[in-house]
């Protein structure tokens, strides 16, 4: 029996996409994994996009569908990928996630696996604060306790493991010019 995967995300400039493709080759190497690859809406007005030089990154992943929360029934697994504001997710994610109380209230999300990951900038932001949006949403919604378990399932969050290399959407900086000979 296939397990379906649903990774959903949201991305401004690419870095948690990039997140987002290196999970799911991940559980693509597992035996009989379908894995969704998924975005959340941008509700950015596309000048603001431009304004924050952000229209470029966002055409690498331009291919990837838009997320459906209804779709999210049909999933056994669902990784949810945001980068913070304020030691928030996204506005877009939150909206994302909102969308979803048709199915928390006919209980079509129990029992579900959710693995929520955030990108975090710098060493200074609130991680715990980071961690517990996404923490609250799943334990209201998907972390109940499946048929079998006397608990909910543990979320898992990368924010325990060590951290990944730097991902950039930026080109490098231009190389200094050679110093003149004259003068």
């Amino acid at each position: 029996m296939a397990v379906k995967v649903q990774i959903i995300f949201h991305s401004l400039y690419s870095h948690v996409y990039q997140l987002a493709e290196v999970m799911a080759a991940g559980a693509g190497e597992v035996a009989g994994a379908e894995v969704r690859l998924a975005q959340v809406a941008e509700t950015l007005p596309q000048n603001i996009l431009e304004k924050m030089g952000a229209v470029e990154a966002r055409k690498r992943f331009a291919h990837v569908p838009p997320a459906d929360p209804q779709a999210l029934s049909e999933a056994d697994s669902i990784i949810l990928g945001a980068p913070t504001r304020f030691g928030a997710v996204t506005a877009q994610m939150q909206a994302f996630l909102d969308a979803t109380g048709g199915l928390w209230a006919k209980g079509a999300l129990i029992g579900k696996q959710a693995l929520p990951y955030v990108r975090l900038v710098g060493d200074s932001w609130p991680l715990p604060l980071d961690r517990s949006c996404f923490e609250t949403q799943a334990l209201l919604t998907q972390n109940a306790a499946a048929p079998g378990l006397e608990k909910p399932a543990k979320i898992i969050s990368v924010a325990d493991t060590p951290p990944a290399p730097a991902l950039s959407n930026q080109p490098p900086p231009p190389a200094a010019a050679a110093p003149s000979a004259g003068v």
